[in-house]
């Protein structure tokens, strides 16, 4: 089904002239590369040497030549370098935790076929495939942001998968360890480490996966905060995610509650997102509004640089009140956190 939309897209822009039209020339250049779409979705790619009104000839990477018929192909794309315009370019999982990145030129019931930079096309079993992960790419692909559930504190709206997992580190002295039980639902956990201090923080989060699929992700949960004998209580959220792995917008509201007052009357509204620049830096915003009798509102920016597994957050926090009071002394408050990404 994505290679018949995709299909359709190239020939609508083909057709309003956002594509050059491989159609009509007979003498191509020696290094215009294409990918041809053929009628059952398959593909071939290749070198165009000649092509008329009736068929296409290619030169394989093999250094096989090819005639096709036209009357089976259903689009000819240039390939610009080693982008393939218009495809969708992913990382695809396997279940024994093997990758290969490249694009997506087919996808059957039972299999998806992939065309890697270096030209050679794979056709993967989906019972062997644990997870597809669409990628925005340049010539050479951007890295997967391991860190994507989150911003700087708050959560997206995207899910950890099962299996997956992280240990994070926020301040230096609260850390955290969270499970992907499921698909859909991940556990957190964690104390605080306050040199001194006669009693810890305890808290812990539970989260659902509503939608985990697409440019609009959401999710709910409840976050619970205790110190023993003295509180308890904490936040039930929902947060939604607009757009894909390396830039998008998050918003999120919650409801805060304890044991002794109940649940408030008034939301706490999240506002964030991310920008990629690199591919190992993004940046992020995370900005928080408390709506009570009047409003307060926490800012934020920083960034966050990268690895396969490993991602640290640097920011800056301000208030109105810190502001206001710049000429006394530093008008934010350093933010930095650590995360280790495992089950990936």
């Amino acid at each position: 089904m994505r290679t018949k939309f995709i299909v359709i897209l190239l020939l609508m822009f083909q057709a309003t002239g956002g594509m050059t039209s491989l159609y009509g020339q007979n003498t191509p250049g020696d290094s215009t590369r294409v990918l041809i779409v053929l009628t059952d979705q398959n593909t071939i790619e290749g070198v165009l040497e000649k092509q008329d009104e009736n068929v296409v000839k290619l030169r394989l990477p093999s250094g096989e030549h090819r005639i096709i018929a036209r009357d089976v192909i259903t689009s000819i794309i240039e390939i610009n370098n080693t982008s393939k315009t218009g495809l969708p370019f992913v990382e695809i999982v396997f279940v024994d935790g093997s990758t290969v990145k490249g694009w997506i030129t087919a996808e059957q019931p039972d299999t998806v076929t992939i065309s890697m930079s270096s030209g050679a096309t794979m056709s993967a079993p989906r019972k062997m495939i644990r997870e597809i992960r669409e990628i925005q790419v340049d010539k050479y692909g951007y890295r997967f942001d391991p860190n994507r559930t989150r911003l700087f504190f708050t959560t997206t709206g995207r899910s950890l998968r099962a299996g997956e997992g992280y240990f994070s580190v926020i301040q230096i002295y609260f850390p955290m360890v969270t499970y992907g039980l499921t698909d859909r639902v991940s556990l957190s956990g964690g104390f605080t480490l306050m040199p001194g201090a006669e009693s810890q923080l305890l808290y812990g989060n539970l989260k659902f996966g509503i939608l985990t699929e697409g440019v609009f992700q959401a999710a709910t949960g409840v976050l619970y905060i205790s110190i023993p004998g003295e509180f308890g209580g904490g936040i039930l959220y929902g947060a939604g995610t607009v757009g894909n792995n390396n830039d998008a917008v998050t918003v999120g509201f919650g409801w805060g509650f304890d044991a002794e007052n109940g649940w408030s009357s008034t939301p706490i509204i999240v506002a964030g997102g991310e920008i990629r620049v690199s591919n190992s830096v993004k940046i992020i915003t995370e900005n928080w509004i408390f709506v009570y009798e009047d409003v307060s509102t926490f800012v934020s920016l920083g960034i966050r640089l990268f690895g396969k597994d490993i991602a640290g957050d640097l920011g800056l926090i301000t208030t109105a009140e810190l502001m206001r009071h710049a000429n006394e002394g530093l008008p934010f408050i350093p933010w930095l956190g650590f995360t280790y990404n495992f089950g990936r």
